[in-house]
């Protein structure tokens, strides 16, 4: 989810998934690095493009993940519910909760994917989640890597 998001944001292009992006020793040296790796292009003309993009925003501002919006940032996700099977009454509503966004949507910073296991609904539960963790990168100067990576 978090590679669709982020080929949404940036425009198509598909990253290799990496762990790691770089490792930094305290005196600012740097120990470990990768750059990073294409690996393949997603081919839409740039106003299916921008139609996603604006399709994404309207979920944060006007529809099921109003949980994750925050004043000052302009944020695109998508809500899900992954339902699951009850075996019991106990099992019972306690489907998977997703969301994914990414962020700044003019400008895409970073991509942030949320899914909580038996969490209920993905706007109820995983958004408001979402919506703390791009708080503290945003707001709070937690350092993130690039979201091409």
């Amino acid at each position: 989810m978090a590679r669709f998001m982020a080929a949404v944001a940036n425009g198509g292009v598909l990253w290799k998934p990496r762990l790691v992006e770089r490792i930094e020793r305290p005196d600012r040296g740097v120990l470990y690095s990768d750059p990073g790796q294409v690996a393949g292009h997603v081919e839409l003309s740039p106003a299916v493009w921008a139609f996603l993009r604006q399709a994404l925003w309207a979920v944060v501002n006007d529809g099921t993940g109003i949980a994750a919006k925050i004043p000052g940032i302009d944020i695109a996700g998508k809500t899900g519910t992954a339902q699951m099977i009850a075996h019991s009454k106990a099992e019972k509503g306690q489907d998977h909760a997703w969301f994914a966004a990414f962020a700044p949507v003019r400008d895409p910073e970073v991509v942030v994917v949320v899914l909580v296991e038996r969490g209920g609904k993905g706007g109820q539960v995983a958004a408001p989640i979402a919506r703390r963790i791009l708080n503290a990168i945003f707001f709070e100067k937690v350092a993130v890597a690039e979201i091409r990576g």
